[in-house]
């Protein structure tokens, strides 16, 4: 196994060139990629996710901890192959703690914003926080995930738990009778539609399909704006940078409401992976579609742009409730 330490070491210099093309155009490995990391290193996937670990931790951007964070997640395709995702930790200046974003919440949101439905492994560089194992019992297939851990065993680079075994006696969806699962395609899928107002501009058109595609299984309460049931909480981010990308973001509720993922989290993790040298200085605009609700995504997304865009004003619309069939 010594052989293994060795090659895990030189890993960046053999191929740090063929990765640094990888993380300048997104922290995402294809099956090809992945299977040609495994043949070339002569490695299984799991020790391919650890070693992966440190370039996932080089895309985070803790200016309050500094305390650099990454995850690897993987999903395994119909053909037996892995396309891998990465993740890192987000803190912002300014805003309240809570608004940081942990490493597996952002590999598991690239993974989600990429159209995948489950999450088979998921490495990370230190055993999941209680906040983090509780995102992840909200994921589709969530019994069947494999937790990587880096070891210090000569024997074995890499241990295995369960979420099961990190988190005994969960709390989850099925406690409110909720079936939906996050990353799971919606029993009922969402058509959401502005209020009052109609625009065919991309970058509100962008943020109106993202908040339809948000996971928001969970009615809150009565709506203090329509004086009726609240519509659960369909919300989408879309911001657009200097030259013309747009990257998106949508809502993902957790049945125990605090490592819900806000869309604008969402939207700034996916840029950042997706092209890590984009700053955010950049964002030239940032619109905010949402449901009318009591859970509303306004006030924390105004919060974080002040910290990271202070000049930049939010774009926001509701949209209607959608129909009783679509809750």
């Amino acid at each position: 196994m010594e052989k293994d330490r060795s090659t895990a070491q030189e890993f960046p210099r053999k191929m740090g060139h063929q990765l640094g093309g990888i993380l300048q155009s997104g922290g995402r490995l294809s099956a090809q990629q992945v299977c040609d990391y495994m043949t070339s290193l002569e490695i299984d996937l799991e020790t391919l996710m650890v070693m992966m670990l440190p370039f996932a931790a080089e895309l985070s951007i803790a200016p309050i901890s500094h305390f650099s964070v990454g995850a690897v997640a993987a999903s395994i395709n119909q053909d037996g192959s892995a396309t891998l995702y990465l993740g890192a930790n987000m803190e912002f200046q300014k805003s309240p703690l809570s608004s940081s974003l942990h490493a597996e919440q952002a590999a598991i949101n690239h993974a989600w914003l990429h159209g995948e439905s489950s999450i088979d492994f998921l490495a990370t560089s230190a055993a999941p926080c209680g906040y983090c194992r509780q995102f992840l019992n909200e994921l589709h297939r969530s019994e069947q995930l494999q937790i990587l851990l880096p070891s210090d065993n000569e024997e074995q680079p890499w241990t295995t738990e369960t979420l099961g075994s990190l988190l005994p006696n969960a709390f989850g969806p099925l406690h409110l009778g909720v079936k939906d699962r996050l990353l799971a395609p919606p029993s009922s899928p969402c058509h959401l539609q502005l209020h009052h107002s109609q625009s065919n501009d991309p970058v509100i058109q962008s943020a109106l399909q993202a908040a339809s595609l948000s996971y928001a299984p969970y009615v809150i309460g009565a709506s203090s704006i329509t004086n009726k049931t609240c519509s659960p909480a369909y919300a989408g981010v879309a911001l657009q940078t200097e030259d013309g990308e747009i990257y998106c973001g949508r809502h993902a509720m957790n049945a125990a409401h605090n490592p819900s993922l806000s869309p604008l989290q969402s939207a700034l993790s996916f840029m950042k992976m997706s092209h890590p040298s984009t700053s955010f200085q950049t964002i030239t605009r940032c619109v905010l579609v949402e449901t009318p609700t009591l859970v509303s995504q306004k006030q924390i997304t105004e919060s974080i742009l002040s910290s990271i865009a202070p000049e930049l004003g939010l774009e926001y619309y509701l949209t209607d409730s959608p129909s009783e069939g679509e809750k």
